[in-house]
C-alpha cells in the first residue's frame, strides 16, 4: 500500500507540471503567472526516457515548466524512474520463476525421470571426443559469461553416446541457480515437443481458441527463454508448418544471441537434409563437437 501511495504522489506532481503548461503560460513564456518566476527548465531534461503513462496525451518534450513552482520535479522524476526500474526488475524475476516452475512441473514429460539422476560427475567418457564434450558442455552450463560469448553449441553423433545425459546435466546445473541468477532454462525433446505442439493445434481448433496455452505460446516461450536445451534436433518429421515454427525459434535466438545448446544424431551434412538449410546454417554457426564411439545403452 505504501508503494502504491508513493507512486500516485509522484505521478500527481509530474501530471500537474505537464497539465498546467497551457493553462498558465502563453506560447512563449516570460514570467510565470503563479509565482512570477522567470526560470524555466525543459521537460526532456528529466522526463525523457521515463514511462510517461501518467499523462501521455499531453506530454510534449519541447515544453518547459516553471522551476520555481516545480523545483522538486527533477528529484521526483528520478525517484519515479528508480521506482519503476525496481518494479520492472521484480516483474522480470517473478516471470523467470514462473517459467521455471511451469517447466519443472512438466519436466518428467519432456525428458523422462530415467534421466533425473544425470549429472556431469556420473558421466563416464569412453574416448577423447566424449571427454571433450563433457568438458565443453560443463563449462558452458556453469559459466554465464561463456554462454554469452558462445551462445550456440551443437553435439552430434550416433545414438547411445550420452548426448542426452550431458544436456540433462546442463539443465540441472543451470536450473539450480535459478533463484540466484534468475535464469530459467527450458529443456526440449523435439519428438515430444512436436507432439505437444500438434495437440495444442488440435485443442485450439476444437475449442475455438479458448485454451490456456496456444501453439503460438509454445513457440514464443522457446523464442524468449533465457536458455534453451534442445535434444534430438532433426528427429521430427519435416512439414511446412513445423519447418516454419522451427525456423522462427532458431532465427530469433540466433539473432538475439540467446544461449541454446542442441544435440542431434545427424552430422552437419545430414542435418542440412533433415531441416531447412537456412535453419541448419544458423544452428551450425555455433561451436560443434562430435561425439563418437559405440552405444552405451545396455552396457553393464
Amino acid at each position: 500500500m505504501r508503494n502504491q501511495k508513493t507512486i500516485k504522489d509522484l505521478q500527481a506532481i509530474l501530471s500537474a507540471a505537464v497539465a498546467g503548461w497551457e493553462r498558465r503560460y502563453g506560447p512563449e513564456p516570460s514570467r510565470c503567472k503563479q509565482c512570477g518566476g522567470t526560470k524555466y527548465d525543459s521537460f526532456k531534461d528529466h522526463l525523457l526516457g521515463q514511462p510517461l503513462y501518467y499523462r501521455p496525451e499531453t506530454f510534449r518534450p519541447e515544453l518547459q515548466y516553471c522551476a520555481g513552482c516545480f523545483a522538486d520535479l527533477p528529484a521526483k522524476a528520478q525517484e519515479l524512474g528508480e521506482h519503476l526500474s525496481r518494479q520492472r526488475l521484480r516483474d522480470e524475476r517473478a516471470d523467470h520463476l514462473r517459467r521455471y516452475r511451469q517447466h519443472l512441473r512438466g519436466y518428467g514429460m519432456r525428458i523422462g525421470w530415467r534421466f533425473n539422476a544425470c549429472r556431469f560427475r556420473n558421466y563416464v567418457p569412453q574416448n577423447t571426443t566424449q571427454a571433450t564434450a563433457l568438458e565443453k558442455v560443463a563449462k558452458w552450463a556453469g559459466d554465464a559469461a561463456v554462454r554469452v560469448r558462445c551462445p550456440f553449441v551443437v553435439l552430434y553423433g550416433g545414438p547411445g553416446l550420452g548426448k542426452t545425459h550431458l544436456l540433462t546435466a546442463a539443465w540441472q546445473r543451470i536450473a539450480r541457480r535459478v533463484r540466484r541468477e534468475f535464469v530459467a532454462p527450458i529443456f526440449v525433446n523435439e519428438g515430444r515437443f512436436v507432439a505437444d505442439w500438434h495437440n495444442a493445434h488440435a485443442s485450439y481448433d476444437r475449442r475455438g481458441g479458448d485454451v490456456e496455452q496456444s501453439p503460438d505460446d509454445l513457440i514464443r516461450d522457446l523464442q524468449t527463454a533465457n536458455v534453451v536445451i534442445w535434444d534430438d534436433l532433426g528427429k521430427a518429421k519435416s512439414t511446412d508448418a513445423w519447418d516454419r515454427a522451427l525456423y522462427a525459434v532458431v532465427d530469433h535466438r540466433y539473432a538475439n544471441g540467446l544461449p541454446t545448446i542442441f544435440s542431434t544424431n545427424f552430422g552437419p551434412g545430414e542435418l542440412l537434409k533433415r531441416v531447412q538449410p537456412w535453419t541448419a546454417d544458423r544452428v551450425l554457426d555455433g561451436a560443434r563437437f562430435s561425439v563418437e564411439g559405440a552405444s552405451m545403452r545396455g552396457a553393464a
